[in-house]
């Protein structure tokens, strides 16, 4: 019995070339957001409850020889200076996105932050 890691956060940070508006007008944009990563293909707001997006994204497998699918369910929310998502994706993961735009010291620029909370389930594996 071997157990998976139970959460795992990532940081990110980097100068955009770009204003703080600029980026803010597609982080903040549901449709640019949940959409931008060429592998998504469907987007759809979910009928149950229109606070959560089911999102279809396509998988290259073996450097593309082949593809296959994934489903899962998004919820999108609009922050004063980003956005915050979470992700209900398969095998009990969950992700928690924060994403935030800041100032830099040059008005050209800014500063592009994501907080990423990967949460595993309590599940085990067994070999």
């Amino acid at each position: 019995m071997w157990p998976l890691f139970s959460t795992r956060t990532v940081l990110v940070s980097r100068i955009i070339p770009a204003s703080k508006e600029d980026v803010l007008k597609i982080i903040q944009d549901r449709e640019q957001a949940l959409s931008v990563s060429p592998l998504v293909y469907s987007v759809v707001q979910d009928p149950k409850d229109p606070s959560w997006y089911i999102v279809k994204e396509k998988l290259p497998m073996l450097g593309g020889l082949f593809e296959s699918s994934t489903t899962f369910r998004c919820q999108w929310e609009k922050a004063a200076d980003g956005n915050n998502t979470v992700v209900a994706a398969g095998l009990g993961t969950q992700l928690r996105s924060e994403m935030r735009v800041s100032e830099s010291n040059d008005e050209t620029t800014c500063v592009f932050s994501e907080k990423l909370v990967v949460t595993v389930s309590d599940r085990r594996v067994f070999f």
